[in-house]
């Protein structure tokens, strides 16, 4: 169940312990979570559908960076699973109205010598209509360890 803020709305910072149910959808694997999110342009909120005014004219992923995903595997496969989401430009209306299927979006623990400690992942879009309007949005996964 994603987390919401005090009005109600989705909350951008979402946490889950690895291996609670409620949220890592892993299947019990140790040293990561697994969380389910959508691609939905045009659209914010905590809706089940996307209903987008228009058609999107761009939809770009900021972060994870093609930069970091050079340096940890873990965030090339999440770019890979974000930008498959987004069809191309001939089918983005229709994906704009209806949303991407649900991903799954693996965030490792960090492993150190004393265990495994939270980690973190930062997604950062932008997406823009042909009319102009432009829609920034960010989302933060946290993996924490189970105590």
């Amino acid at each position: 169940m994603p987390a919401h803020d005090k009005a109600g709305a989705l909350n951008w910072k979402q946490s889950c312990v690895d291996n609670d149910p409620r949220c890592d959808f892993d299947g019990g694997t140790p040293g990561s979570c697994t969380f389910h999110v959508r691609v939905c342009g045009n659209n914010s909120g905590d809706l089940p559908t996307c209903y987008a005014p228009s058609r999107l004219s761009s939809w770009l992923l900021y972060r994870p960076s093609e930069k970091q995903a050079v340096k940890l595997p873990w965030l090339a496969a999440v770019r890979a699973s974000f930008l498959g989401a987004v069809p191309d430009r001939d089918r983005r209306a229709d994906h704009a109205r209806r949303g991407s299927d649900e991903l799954a979006l693996t965030v490792p623990l960090r492993m150190t010598s004393s265990g495994s400690k939270p980690s973190r992942l930062k997604l950062d879009t932008r997406a823009t209509s042909y009319e102009g309007v432009l829609d920034k949005d960010k989302l933060l996964l946290e993996c924490r360890p189970a105590s």
